[in-house]
């Protein structure tokens, strides 16, 4: 249930709304449109991206939409449209964008629709057509204006630092020469004979 709204930020995404008050009043009428909403659902059931959009801006048409009057829609909302616009299905488009980074912060669409939000237990997902610390539009109008006022770009991910990378290379190293010594002290006597001349 909590997801029903998301259906009015999918079916927009199409060609079928060209302005922000057509689309208001399907945001109530979701039956009809319920492909939209099912597709991503479907492809992302565990996030939490739609409910968060809605307490954040009070719609959770925002997952793809823009929360300002006459805008349509994000950076991911964007590339749906192309999409639909080739004739694309909603899941076909939806599974299609999932290794694209619409917003451009260098994070792949569905690795940040499924991230676990940072300090915040139970919460997975960061908007994909959203960037930033105060969670900006970077396709918007104007252009990068503030959305959610909350991080939406996931942090990078921890990498060994050079001390913990020391420690598996000297590890490795340490086992690749305990093998080769071991090799050679065990080598078959049949071996040994064939090399020596005679």
């Amino acid at each position: 249930m909590a997801h029903r709204n998301l259906l009015c930020c999918l079916l927009a995404m199409g060609a079928w709304c060209s302005s922000a008050s057509a689309i208001e009043p399907l945001c109530s009428s979701a039956s009809r449109f319920g492909p939209f909403a099912e597709a991503w659902e479907a492809k992302y059931p565990l996030s939490t991206l739609p409910a968060r959009m809605q307490a954040l801006t009070d719609s959770d048409c925002n997952v793809c939409h823009h929360s300002q009057p006459g805008v349509l829609g994000n950076c991911y909302r964007e590339d749906l449209s192309d999409l639909f616009a080739l004739g694309m299905s909603p899941a076909d488009a939806i599974d299609q964008l999932d290794t694209v980074d619409s917003d451009g912060d260098g994070v792949p669409n569905g690795v940040e629709i499924m991230t676990p939000r940072a300090g915040e237990p139970g919460e997975i997902g960061y908007n994909p057509g959203l960037v930033g610390d105060t969670g900006v539009d970077p396709c918007g109008d104007p252009p990068n204006e503030v959305v959610t006022g909350v991080p939406e770009t996931p942090p990078p991910p921890l990498v060994p630092t050079v001390s913990e990378w020391g420690l598996i290379v000297l590890t490795l190293l340490g086992m690749t020469a305990g093998t080769i010594l071991l090799a050679r002290r065990h080598r078959p006597a049949a071996a040994v004979s064939l090399n020596q001349p005679g």
